[in-house]
């Protein structure tokens, strides 16, 4: 088979775990992820007895489950002690295990289309497939064929009347595409800074980073937690004492890229006048400060009224109320709150909330001891996780996932045979 074909197999396996599809031909329980997921366990299974796997039953790896299960039982404990029937979270250590296993997947394809797997290229992935998304997803907007195409073998989740206009993607929508889209940010930035990056690929670099930005916006304004991270990442190392030339060269970059690239998005709003919603969507904030000279966007009015909304008894800190959902009323959210801590501590109370933190720097930790060189992109990554949860309560673990499957021989350059 040759190179080209096995490149599109491992990127299209990396979509069904990445971006999961649910499928017009199957039950609404079925998608991909969890498709990929029992491909993974097949995949991880001949690893284990050819023994070349680097997710192996290792203490840090038993001790991870371990948190996730503690975190899991938390809340199935405090929906049990508040009488309530909400299944959010309880759950958790399964979900974990699924979007491992279907991470597993990717990782095994793309070792085989590329004979080799290492963190520069499971973040080139990461960075192609947020690109992909950005596309098709506007493509989806500006041309109705294609749509109606897709429509048939995909449920594309649309978004609501009352979140705007904005895209929505084959697989990913709203908060969960935008996400998605700020970890890839946060990869530019990091191989950007890599000592081997070429000026070719930074040039790369920096037109997807444009590119993610804008498209990405343009689905889910939490793509900017990411793009400001990965650029005060930037900028801090182009400030930094030693080399500041070479640590100066993704930011001149960038910065040239950004300007030059200005105009292709200008001649994309001539050509699709549709598009112009769409940009007042993604920039809302520059286009209020424009019209008012005040930066500011109707999400984040909303969430900084919702940082106001706490708990005011001392059992809810702890335990929480076992409640996601406004009971009453399954469209909004328990207490009038969308601010991640908030409902985390609404639900299971800082007890859960502190499991659940403890859960993602316990695995960071891991990595860093694992791959102590990309220790920054590391703990770049735990910082978003917390930078999420001031906003919405998702996390990032399909990405931990899918970085737990390298092995140190992986990362070391060790070339595998065109087998799985």
């Amino acid at each position: 088979m040759g190179k080209i074909i096995k490149a599109i197999l491992a990127y299209v396996v990396s979509w069904m775990f990445f971006f999961p599809l649910s499928f017009t031909f199957l039950p609404d329980s079925i998608n991909s992820k969890m498709l990929m997921a029992v491909l993974g366990v097949g995949f991880l299974w001949k690893d284990l007895v050819d023994r070349r796997s680097g997710f192996v039953a290792k203490q840090s790896v038993i001790l991870m489950f371990m948190t996730a299960m503690m975190f899991s039982l938390i809340c199935y404990a405090t929906t049990v002690i508040n009488s309530t029937t909400t299944a959010d979270y309880t759950t958790y250590f399964v979900s974990m295990v699924v979007w491992w296993a279907a991470a597993y997947a990717s990782y095994a394809m793309i070792r085989y289309a590329h004979g080799e797997v290492n963190i520069k290229l499971i973040g080139i992935y990461i960075i192609m497939l947020c690109v992909g998304q950005g596309l098709i997803s506007f493509l989806f907007y500006v041309s109705h064929p294609v749509y109606t195409f897709f429509s048939q073998f995909f449920n594309i989740q649309e978004a609501t009347a009352k979140s705007g206009t904005r895209l929505c993607g084959l697989g990913t929508s709203a908060d969960t595409g935008g996400i998605r889209y700020a970890v890839s940010l946060v990869f530019i930035a990091y191989l950007m800074l890599q000592s081997k990056a070429s000026r070719k690929e930074l040039v790369m670099y920096s037109i997807c980073f444009c590119a993610i930005i804008v498209l990405g916006n343009m689905m889910a304004r939490t793509t900017t937690v990411g793009a400001l991270l990965a650029l005060f990442y930037i900028i801090y190392k182009a400030m930094g004492r030693n080399d500041n030339i070479r640590n100066a060269k993704p930011l001149l970059t960038l910065c040239l890229v950004g300007l030059c690239i200005v105009p292709v998005f200008l001649l994309v709003n001539a050509i699709f006048p549709q598009a112009a919603e769409l940009y007042e969507f993604a920039f809302e904030g520059f286009y209020n400060y424009i019209e008012t000279g005040n930066w500011s966007t109707s999400s984040t009015n909303v969430l900084i009224e919702m940082w106001k909304i706490w708990p005011n008894t001392i059992k809810t800190w702890l335990i929480g109320d076992g409640l996601f959902i406004d009971p009453n009323d399954s469209s909004l959210y328990y207490m009038g709150t969308d601010v991640g801590y908030a409902r985390f501590v609404f639900f299971c109370g800082l007890l859960g909330l502190s499991v659940f933190a403890l859960f993602f720097a316990y695995i960071v930790r891991t990595l860093c001891e694992r791959f102590p060189l990309h220790k920054e992109l590391f703990i770049l990554l735990l910082i978003m996780v917390f930078a999420i949860w001031i906003k919405v309560t998702t996390d990032i673990f399909f990405v931990f996932a899918l970085l737990l499957c390298i092995s140190q021989e992986d990362e070391r350059g060790i070339q595998y045979e065109n087998s799985i």
